[in-house]
């Protein structure tokens, strides 16, 4: 346990010459949305107070990536839990750049593995952006120093860093989705998806589906695109037995190859199976 000022130092080298410079901190007066910045303001000091034991640890499973625009980013996410802990915890994109969507995922009381979708549209704005997976619980919590009469207190945390680098993206999907996606057990949803070929890629691709793991019971045949062909048509078959839902996370994947590197380009699609 530890409280105090914390000083941030910056160092350069230019011409064989150390630069060192103090680091002025600023607080975040409050934290935006994917419409408007952050609001901020110089402080005196940076204080940093070290005191008792978190209840939870929130880790993104990947920390820099490269990803093109029109592309949805599977983040695996861990949970860890400390001490007595075992309320839900839901786990979302926070201080993404702008126009990124991220959906929401609960960590129920024995889930320790999970992913965070991130889907960065074909308008994202380029460039290299610091972000992070944002957690909010109901913790337990007491001032007593015997542990007693404790009450939720709605707590919020960041996981470690994620940064995006996003790139032009070579292609765009828009898939044409039939009665905004419902489909019957038994029967068959047929999906047409137009190909927009940008950055002179004019190379074959493979057209498929991508679902999540707790999706079972529907198949798709991939679809294979010609060269300079600009659409496709996929056939998502459900089974008697596929999960019944409006299912998130469903989308269209185009695999294509550039230069000998391969690249996934994804367009969300609903998804919603009934008896």
């Amino acid at each position: 346990d530890w409280f105090g000022t914390v000083n941030v130092v910056a160092h350069a080298t230019d011409s064989d010459r150390e630069i060192v410079s103090p680091v002025r901190p600023a607080s975040i007066v409050w934290p935006g949305n994917q419409n408007l910045s952050a609001a901020a303001r110089l402080a005196a000091e940076l204080a940093l107070a070290v005191q008792g034991q978190a209840a939870f640890r929130v880790d993104a499973g990947i920390g820099e990536v490269t990803i093109p625009q029109s592309t949805q980013l599977v983040v695996p996410t861990k949970l860890t839990r400390y001490g007595d802990f075992a309320a839900a915890v839901d786990v979302v994109g926070a201080q993404l750049p702008p126009k990124v969507a991220s959906d929401t995922v609960k960590f129920e009381n024995a889930t320790a593995e999970a992913a965070v979708h991130l889907f960065v549209p074909p308008d994202a704005p380029l460039g290299k952006y610091s972000c992070y997976l944002q957690a909010s619980a109901q913790v337990p919590f007491t001032k007593n120093a015997d542990g007693s009469d404790k009450k939720p207190l709605a707590v919020i945390d960041a996981s470690t860093p994620l940064t995006l680098n996003i790139t032009p993206t070579p292609l765009v999907l828009a898939a044409k989705v039939p009665d905004k996606g419902t489909v019957k057990r038994g029967e068959t949803l047929q999906v047409e998806v137009q190909l927009d070929r940008r950055n002179e890629f004019a190379g074959p691709a493979r057209a498929e589906l991508r679902l999540p793991a707790q999706i079972t019971g529907v198949t798709v045949a991939p679809v294979d695109v010609p060269a300079d062909g600009k659409s496709a048509t996929l056939a998502i078959a459900t089974a008697a037995d596929a999960t019944v839902g409006n299912h998130a996370s469903v989308v269209v994947r185009a695999t294509i190859e550039i230069d000998g590197q391969s690249f996934e380009i994804h367009q969300p699609i609903p998804l919603n199976i009934t008896e």
